[in-house]
């Protein structure tokens, strides 16, 4: 499965990542909301499915909406590094060693 929060810029290598009756799941178009099925065989031969995953339940967006709104939501950071030490946050990220947001900091 693929779960894509990018959209356009990454559709066919995620599509042709997949291996037979994988799921190509949609939640996000980051990258522009057009994109072209590249090879409706491999799809086909495959087994693929494009699956579009909805975003929220609708009963719970305006409770959620009036929350973050608030200012209510807490933002769970493992660590906040000098912008000068991304090579050191890209290797806590490379190896799961951490649990929330890694920021880097100009």
């Amino acid at each position: 499965m693929v779960f894509d929060h990018v959209g356009a810029a990454l559709w066919a290598p995620s599509m042709f990542s997949l291996k037979p009756r994988g799921r190509l799941v949609n939640c996000g178009n980051t990258s522009g909301d057009a994109a072209t099925i590249p090879s409706l065989g491999f799809m086909y031969h495959m087994g693929i499915k494009i699956l579009g995953s909805d975003p929220y339940r609708y009963d719970e967006f305006e409770g959620a909406w009036k929350s973050y709104c608030a200012g209510k939501f807490d933002p769970v950071i493992d660590t906040v590094f000098a912008l000068e030490d991304g090579a050191e946050a890209q290797t806590k990220l490379e190896k799961a060693d951490c649990v929330g947001k890694l920021i880097l900091k100009p």
